[in-house]
């Protein structure tokens, strides 16, 4: 993201979608500021979206997770082998070739984090940063959800290809301007017979519970001990 905020300040990119790939993340960085690293062959891409035109406005912003979890989703969907068993929610698939997404920012494939994104303010624009593992699946070493990579179900893309059909796909959402109204196709989209764990500010992994709905602001609602709570993604209210 760091290299895609430097592109954010050229005059001359004011205004326009652009998109920054890296051939391997040696100091990438999640949710939580988590350290992240993944090897070359996987998509690692920032997407920037002006904050000049009408993609993004203070009724559609804190809908851009959502938004950019279904653009992922569809574009693996779309790169799929054609006799492939995977199948995207809400169609129904063996377990481990069910392909769903996981509020508020991770995309799931038989149940294994396949991809995952963090959205950032670059002043002039907002950078979606995006990751997909598409022929290896990262370690992970702090007890986080186990991962997977495309190529264990016989995906063959390439990083460039699934970049640029997940910057034309995000694009065309974002210029339907359609808000809350996303929502609903998103929840379509989960797995709600998975369960979720909060975040603790450094990234520990907290209390467990299972989803229940999502909220009309695209927050998700959890039955946590006999309780309900709404846990929000705040970094973009």
């Amino acid at each position: 993201m760091d290299a895609a905020k430097e592109q954010c300040r050229r005059p001359e990119l004011a205004g326009r979608w652009f998109a920054v790939l890296a051939d391997q993340q040696r100091d990438g960085r999640g949710t939580a500021h988590r350290p992240w690293h993944s090897r070359r062959g996987n998509l690692h891409a920032s997407i920037c979206v002006p904050k000049s035109g009408d993609a993004v406005t203070p009724r559609t912003l804190p809908f851009l997770p959502l938004e950019t979890g279904l653009s992922v989703l569809l574009s693996i969907e779309e790169h799929k082998p054609p006799d492939s068993p995977v199948k995207a929610l809400p169609e129904s698939a063996a377990p481990d070739c069910q392909l769903a997404v996981k509020w508020p920012n991770d995309v799931l494939l038989g149940q294994k984090k396949v991809s995952g994104s963090l959205i950032e303010d670059g002043g002039t624009h907002m950078i979606v940063g995006i990751g997909v593992n598409i022929v290896e699946a990262p370690v992970v070493s702090d007890g986080g959800r186990a991962t997977c990579c495309l190529a264990d179900h016989r995906f063959e893309v390439t990083a460039p290809q699934l970049g640029l059909r997940i910057l034309e796909n995000l694009k065309a959402a974002l210029c339907l301007r359609r808000g809350a109204a996303v929502v609903p196709l998103y929840a379509a989209r989960i797995d709600w017979q998975q369960r979720v764990h909060e975040r603790g500010p450094d990234g520990s992994r907290g209390a467990a519970g299972m989803p229940v709905r999502l909220t009309k602001d695209g927050h998700l609602v959890i039955a946590q001990r006999g309780k309900e709570k709404t846990l929000v993604h705040d970094y973009l209210y």
